[in-house]
């Protein structure tokens, strides 16, 4: 008689083996990354959002802002206070100046918000707050070039 009962090699024995820890393997890492999903997931759509919603805001700003240049302002100091603004700055030596002219200087509300340009120049949409005797004060809103999402924190109203 033949024995009929076939009995597997040990090399189809091993691949079984290493499927299994496979299979067993993505299965742990989608579990795992469900469990952070839930635990966390409120947070990152949360923060999507929270980004979107201030890319909206720098659009709008940047609609909203007038064509008035630093030198229109310095002489019509009444003009320019609270008009939104999309101009070149630069900031060598952490002194902020327009169109890189550093007798025109710009000083910001919210400085540890304004990202360093290091040597070079970057569009900033900003709101004017008060003509000073040597400067302009000005609130920094964001930034199209930023890599961060391209805002701050400062609200629909700059505030």
């Amino acid at each position: 008689m033949y024995n009929l009962s076939v009995s597997p090699r040990r090399s189809d024995v091993q691949r079984a083996r290493a499927a299994r820890i496979v299979l067993g393997g993505f299965l742990a890492l989608f579990v795992g990354a469900f469990v952070v999903s839930a635990i966390d997931g409120r947070r990152v759509v949360e923060a999507f959002w929270e980004e979107r919603a201030e890319q909206r805001y720098l659009k709008v700003w940047q609609r909203q802002a007038s064509d008035v240049t630093w030198k229109e302002c310095r002489e019509q100091p009444d003009l320019c206070p609270g008009k939104f603004v999309v101009w070149e700055v630069s900031r060598p030596g952490g002194v902020t100046c327009f169109e890189g002219n550093c007798s025109q200087r710009i000083v910001w509300t919210n400085e540890e918000q304004v990202p360093a340009t290091h040597g070079g120049g970057m569009i900033a949409v900003a709101r004017i707050v008060a003509v000073e005797p040597n400067h302009l004060l000005l609130v920094f809103l964001g930034s199209p070039q930023a890599s961060y999402g391209g805002t701050t924190q400062a609200g629909p109203a700059g505030r």
